[in-house]
């Protein structure tokens, strides 16, 4: 009986430590109520960046916040693609007016004319460095070059780069060479003078007049146009003791140089057509700005003289 009792004592003690610690079955109990509990409760929605991130790309939202996005940005993107536009198409323009005019002529025309005699080319920056000796023995149309006309100066302060190199390249090579202004309308035309005279200072027996090339308005009147440029052209005549020539193209010639004055004035006419058709006399015809000629790499302007060599020598300086 003492046997048996202690042993009931064991076990009661065993009881009575199980109930401190529960078993197994009685914490999956107590789990699973637990569960039951919480699982009626909604869960409350985090803002973390991630789940924003998620529902924008979800399947069910893409297209509409997609969509709504594209708009805002709508104008913003015609604004980028419109000012990339426009900046393209101003540096193309900028590159053919002050860098090089030719380069966009994809299909040049080859003009070849007959009934002359007297050849020659006109130059500028935009024909780069000149093989002066190739071009001595370049012939157009079968005829050699004669002359050559060179640019030297612009408006009131710019002169050409290449034009110190060219003109004295043109008489060490054996060519009649001769001087041009491009002339800046509404700009002092004392300061065009003086800009071009101090830039090719004397001209020398042999030497073409001076040229002066007039072919845009840029918004001045018509009689404001006429009376710079006369000014120009008598101021220069008084210089050099030559009259100058004067160069413009054809329609404009006929809108703005219709002054009986400027027809004192030996005419350069620039008409690109294989003939041409002008009530007036003319001493040189730019015929073309799309020649080739051996020496130059890019295009060139192509020019005849309209009678014979003899009359062409007799328009020179002469001292």
């Amino acid at each position: 009986m003492a046997e048996t009792r202690k042993t009931t004592t064991r076990k009661k003690a065993g009881t009575s430590v199980s109930a401190k610690s529960p078993s197994a079955s009685a914490r999956k109990k107590k789990t699973t109520t637990t569960k039951k509990k919480t699982a009626g409760r909604p869960r409350k929605k985090r803002k973390s960046g991630g789940d924003l991130f998620s529902d924008f790309f979800s399947m069910k939202n893409i297209s509409k916040q997609t969509e709504k996005t594209f708009r805002k940005m709508l104008p913003m993107l015609v604004g980028i693609v419109f000012c990339f536009i426009l900046a393209v198409g101003g540096a193309i323009f900028l590159y053919v007016k002050y860098v090089n005019p030719y380069a966009f002529k994809l299909h040049p025309v080859e003009r070849h004319l007959t009934g002359y005699s007297v050849y020659g080319i006109d130059v500028a920056r935009y024909q780069g460095d000149i093989d002066w000796e190739r071009l001595s023995m370049a012939k157009i149309d079968g005829h050699e070059v004669k002359f050559v006309i060179v640019k030297a100066t612009e408006g009131a302060d710019h002169s050409d780069p290449y034009f110190e190199t060219n003109f004295v390249q043109s008489r060490k090579n054996g060519f009649v060479r001769g001087a041009y202004h491009f002339f800046t309308p509404g700009t002092v035309p004392y300061f065009q003078i003086q800009n071009f005279v101090r830039t090719v200072g004397n001209l020398e027996e042999g030497d073409l007049p001076p040229i002066l090339d007039v072919e845009k308005a840029d918004g001045i009147s018509k009689a404001q146009l006429q009376e710079d440029v006369l000014k120009w052209l008598v101021e220069i005549e008084r210089i050099y003791k030559v009259r100058p020539i004067l160069y413009t193209f054809i329609n404009f010639k006929r809108k703005y140089l219709d002054r009986s004055e400027f027809d004192e004035y030996p005419l350069w006419i620039a008409n690109y057509s294989d003939s041409l058709s002008y009530d007036g006399d003319w001493e040189f015809w730019q015929y073309s700005e799309s020649g080739k000629v051996d020496g130059i790499s890019d295009y060139v302007d192509l020019d005849v003289y309209h009678t014979t060599l003899e009359s062409f020598e007799s328009l020179l300086i002469h001292k």
